[in-house]
């Protein structure tokens, strides 16, 4: 090669260069936080939804999605005042069989994390959700190779994870009972201090009944007495003494 060719090599180059550097970068695909985002900033009023809607289904037109939707997100975004046309939209971005495909992988994502969060926790609810989640992903993916191990591991820590549940649950229960008791006990205890006022007060209350009418009863007499007592003389009253002649 001589000399004289290099430089026609090196702007030849150049330009290539310069060419790729002109053409636009395509856009990213539409994220699920972008959308989330738009809708909530959007609920200030209807017509801020509508064209928050129209313009979403726009970019998804334009740049496509990089998620697809489980029913549990198509309800949230319902609740976002996402338009059915909307959903419509993201869910028919992505090929079907791809978008059942990313759905399965999220589902099995989903139960795992469920599973290995919750497999040595102490409390019963988190052990039940563990044992829930090993059983519906064996059910669901037990003749899936590419989760084969998963499954082998659950499989084989099932009965070890029921039995703990079970030993969970019969020492919640004993101690819901003991609680129950001592409410009870408390209760028992409340209703006879309760019957033991009521008994007081009753008391209480015969014996200022009978009181007051040892008070009636005494009075009518005394009246009666005075009546037959003769009068005594006042001041201003002299008494008749008959004149006696001596002998």
């Amino acid at each position: 090669m001589s000399y004289r060719t290099l430089p026609g090599i090196f702007l030849l180059i150049l330009c290539v260069v310069s060419v790729a550097s002109a053409q636009p970068t395509p856009a990213k695909p539409l994220s699920k936080s972008e959308v989330f985002s738009a809708l909530e900033s959007a609920n200030t009023s209807e017509e801020l939804i509508r064209k928050t809607n129209e313009s979403l289904i726009k970019e998804i037109a334009e740049r496509s999605v990089d998620f697809v939707l489980t029913p549990d997100e198509e309800w949230s975004l319902e609740l976002r005042d996402a338009s059915e046309q909307l959903i419509a939209a993201i869910r028919n971005a992505i090929d079907p069989k791809e978008r059942e495909f990313r759905i399965n992988v999220q589902r099995q994502q989903q139960l795992y994390n469920n599973f290995a969060l919750n497999f040595n926790a102490a409390d019963l609810a988190s052990r039940q959700t563990a044992l829930s989640a090993a059983r519906e992903f064996v059910s669901l993916y037990a003749d899936d190779p590419n989760v084969a191990e998963i499954v082998t591991f659950m499989q084989k820590n099932l009965p070890r994870l029921q039995q703990s549940v079970a030993m969970l649950q019969q020492r919640e229960e004993a101690v819901e009972r003991a609680q129950a008791q001592a409410l009870e006990r408390e209760q028992r205890r409340e209703s006879q201090r309760i019957e033991r006022e009521r008994r007081n007060q009753e008391a209480a209350a015969s014996r200022a009944a009978r009181t007051a009418g040892s008070d009636s009863a005494a009075s009518p007499n005394a009246a009666a007495d005075k009546e037959r007592r003769p009068a005594l003389p006042t001041d201003n009253t002299r008494r008749a003494i008959p004149n006696v002649r001596r002998p």
